[in-house]
């Protein structure tokens, strides 16, 4: 057994990792969303595309994430983690192509290597942290997300006002490249201690099998669906609702999708420490969904005339709640999963769950072409509250399970 010291040590190393690769990833996945309303002209398309880029994006999310879940442990998870990340800088640089052809090809590009990473690093944290701080330390890796998220507010209209946003683009590129190549002498500490694939090879749809089958997890894919529909229409749309409607400038709507992110970053590490302090995370699920819905009604009704602290407030409710549940997700799939299948069963799981980004963004800019920004959002409420009822049914059943 480890010292506490040493096994402390190799926790807070594994989980600087892993948020670090999570905090790039998210920022590259949502770059191309905040650089819209400064490249829509160029493009010859409206903001509201944002909706159809996250979509293409998050379909290819879904297909490599099937095929991957069985092979993460047999590759190693760093070492995929790696390869996903030379893959998405070559789907940013793909977006400088500057034609309508070029993005929705950088949006599978940038889904291919967007996919993978939430289950290859939930493998990483799986296979080197114990399984009484996975609560914590889940959810501190997926405030990567929303940090990401917050640094495409901040930073990518920066780049776009200074070079422009085909060299934007590019610059991107060319960090995620370095990111790449830095992480590959790691591989051998971070993959050499995964288990041995539990899974046969070429069962590929094994995984999905597993997480289908199983009352616990399937409850956690499938209800992570109706979370996500207001996360991905958070992340793809306030910028752009806040300047065609709200009459922000670029970097003020990026400053509010900051604060969002980071209303979402503190709601996760929250939210991660007390699902390692109770019998259940379903209730803790719940609550979340309730607040998102509420943070989802207060866009709604919000107005241009509001003062920029009222409209702050309001962001700071929708991101907590629409971003603050994907850590205690992670690990309650993480703590019933059967020994060696973490990574596999993340990776289904988020195949699952990216269903959810698919449909919202897509079925949001429908809605806004059709009856307005108001309703779409209403729409989006309706759904969190659904998920907080279905994680309440969840809760009840599995106390009533447990006696």
């Amino acid at each position: 057994m480890a010292a506490p010291s040493s096994e402390l040590a190799r926790t807070f190393g594994t989980v600087g990792v892993t948020i670090g690769t999570q905090v790039v990833h998210s920022m590259i996945i949502l770059a191309v969303p905040v650089m819209l309303p400064a490249a829509a002209a160029d493009l010859g398309v409206e903001g509201r595309f944002a909706g159809n880029f996250t979509a293409i994006a998050y379909s290819a999310c879904i297909v490599v994430s099937i095929l991957i879940a069985s092979s993460i442990a047999r590759i190693g998870a760093l070492t995929v983690c790696a390869v996903s990340t030379a893959v998405a800088a070559a789907g940013i640089a793909l977006f400088a192509g500057g034609s309508l052809a070029w993005t929705v090809l950088a949006a599978v590009v940038l889904g291919l290597g967007y996919g993978p990473i939430t289950p290859a690093t939930a493998a990483v944290l799986a296979g080197r942290v114990p399984p009484r701080w996975f609560g914590l330390v889940f959810s501190l890796k997926q405030t990567g997300v929303p940090i990401g998220f917050a640094l495409a507010g901040l930073v990518v209209p920066l780049l776009v006002i200074n070079f422009g946003w085909q060299r934007a683009a590019l610059i991107l590129a060319t960090g995620l490249g370095l990111l790449a190549v830095a992480l590959l002498p790691f591989r051998r500490a971070f993959d050499g201690e995964r288990p041995p694939a539990a899974l046969p090879r070429g069962r590929m749809l094994a995984p999905m099998g597993l997480v289908l089958r199983h009352r616990q997890l399937r409850a956690l894919s499938l209800g992570a669906v109706l979370f996500l529909i207001p996360q991905s229409c958070l992340g793809s749309f306030l910028v752009v609702f806040l300047v065609d409607r709200g009459g922000l400038s670029l970097p003020e709507a990026g400053g509010l999708l900051a604060v969002a992110q980071m209303a979402g970053v503190a709601s996760r590490i929250v939210a991660g420490a007390l699902a390692d302090r109770v019998r259940e995370r379903f209730s803790l699920l719940a609550g979340l969904g309730l607040l998102s819905s509420l943070g989802a009604t207060a866009i709604a009704f919000s107005s241009a005339e509001w003062s920029f602290p009222i409209a702050a407030a309001v962001c700071i409710l929708y991101g907590g709640g629409a971003i603050g549940w994907n850590g205690v997700m992670l690990a309650d799939m993480a703590r019933w999963s059967p020994p060696g299948q973490a990574g596999a069963v993340a990776a289904a799981g988020s195949a699952i769950t990216y269903a959810g980004a698919v449909m919202g963004p897509a079925g949001f800019g429908l809605l806004v072409g059709l009856v307005g920004y108001r309703a779409g959002f209403l729409v989006v409420a309706a759904i969190a509250l659904a998920a907080a009822a279905w994680f309440m049914v969840e809760a009840a059943h599995l106390r009533r399970k447990e006696g």
